[in-house]
């Protein structure tokens, strides 16, 4: 039967503890006590249960300890010891040490073996960093960047012509993308709160704001905001000429030069996501079990059949020849718009689905054929998705990522670390 070897913090705590060991030792077992919780926290998480143990599996199927760093690290924290050793030896006095410790038989051993162990678990938490930063997919792209940066954390941004506009905490900012530094030029419904979404009605140069109490719109650059309906706004898209808000199972539709919502639709479960489909010349809406077809004829609002998505819809982007839903810890789903003609067809749908990487999608956005997810503190992702979905490459330049939007070609990334939009590039 095999014995399992002492925790760091109980062979720090046997140096630290043995009479007559210097000061030198007892300082040196000190800071590795300090170190020791951290990596005990990390030794627990090697040998996980459950969802921890496939995540972590994943990771170190990516990257391996480097043994060259490892002994690196040991070798230099045994010659730091070793010198700390010799020092104390040479500044103190006979007198002065401590139960009359000798330098070959205890300051010098036990400071080298202290400074070892040190240098070898301080590798160990440097290798566990780098691995955690190293894609576990793809490789690792350095993005050209130009930030706007905004008053507080974005929540949504819907883009028109050269203008951005973003929902945050703090109200509404108009960036102006063609400066040579994007900044605000306008702020909106700075007095409301809880805006969650917005959209844009280029046809009346208005802004459309659904927040946590009501459906309110705003001028794009000045003037009062006013009521439009009432309800909690659960997900609200435009086709840049009528809006469509959901309220819970409540779909509104307010049109053209209309100042108040002229349709409604209820469906069976609440909707969490819309937008509007300029390809296929209608709304798609999500709910936490389905993707719908919504479109608008002589006699109202109408859906279509149901496709059974898996939970967790956040937001649809819509492409050329794909549609994509960022399911959140769900992965992504994608369907080839070949297959979602196929269905109205009576043909069989064949989604494509990706879980693992990234680990939570929070947004998803087409440029061309290539899609974009914002996945939160792993950055930005970009995927292709022919034969099937691959990531190709991520970046780590963004704190927090959770918005990704294409307008006129470039992408933009909404960071909540750094509180920016920020236009990235390929250099």
């Amino acid at each position: 039967m095999s014995r399992r070897p002492p925790s760091p913090v109980v062979a720090a705590r046997f140096i630290a503890g043995r009479p007559g060991a210097p000061l030198a030792t007892m300082a040196m077992a000190s800071a590795l006590l300090a170190l020791a919780p951290g990596l005990s926290a990390q030794s627990a998480q090697d040998a996980p249960s459950g969802l921890q143990r496939s995540e972590i599996a994943t990771r170190t199927s990516m990257g391996k300890v480097s043994g060259s760093r490892l002994a690196k690290y040991t070798v230099f924290g045994a010659a730091a010891g070793a010198g700390l050793a010799m020092g104390y030896w040479a500044v103190s006095e006979r007198g002065q040490r401590g139960s009359n410790c000798e330098p070959l038989d205890c300051a010098l051993p036990y400071l080298t073996i202290t400074g070892a162990i040190a240098g070898l678990f301080l590798a160990r938490e440097l290798e566990t960093q780098r691995i955690a930063l190293t894609p576990r997919e793809g490789n690792t792209v350095e993005f050209s960047t130009l930030a706007a940066p905004l008053l507080s954390p974005p929540n949504w941004a819907e883009s028109a012509d050269s203008l951005l506009v973003v929902a945050s905490d703090s109200g509404v900012q108009v960036l102006n993308t063609q400066l040579a530094k994007p900044a605000a030029t306008a702020r909106r419904a700075a007095g409301l709160r809880a805006i969650r979404q917005v959209a844009l009605l280029p046809s009346r140069s208005a802004v459309v704001l659904g927040t946590g109490t009501a459906l309110f719109e705003t001028p794009l650059l000045t003037g009062p905001a006013r009521r439009v309906s009432d309800g909690a706004v659960s997900a609200l898209a435009s086709n840049g000429s009528a809006v469509l808000s959901a309220s819970g199972t409540t779909l509104r539709l307010m049109r053209d030069g209309q100042n108040s919502v002229t349709d409604t639709l209820v469906t069976s479960l609440p909707v969490n996501s819309l937008i509007w489909d300029a390809r296929a010349n209608h709304w798609w809406a999500t709910t936490d079990s389905s993707l719908t077809a919504i479109t608008v004829t002589e006699q109202g609002l109408r859906s279509g059949d149901a496709l059974s998505i898996p939970p967790g819809a956040r937001r649809v982007a819509v492409g050329s020849n794909y549609l994509a839903i960022a399911l959140g810890d769900a992965g992504l789903l994608v369907y080839p718009r070949a297959s979602l003609s196929a269905t109205r067809d009576g043909g069989v749908i064949s989604p494509l689905r990706m879980v693992g990487e990234p680990r939570f999608v929070f947004d998803v956005e087409f440029l061309g054929d290539t899609l974009y997810a914002a996945g939160g503190v792993d950055g930005v992702y970009r995927i292709e998705l022919t034969p099937e979905p691959r990531i190709i490459d991520s970046s780590r330049q963004f704190p927090f990522a959770t918005l990704v939007r294409n307008l006129n070609g470039k992408m933009w990334v909404g960071d909540r670390g750094r509180q920016e939009m920020i236009r990235v590039e390929q250099k």
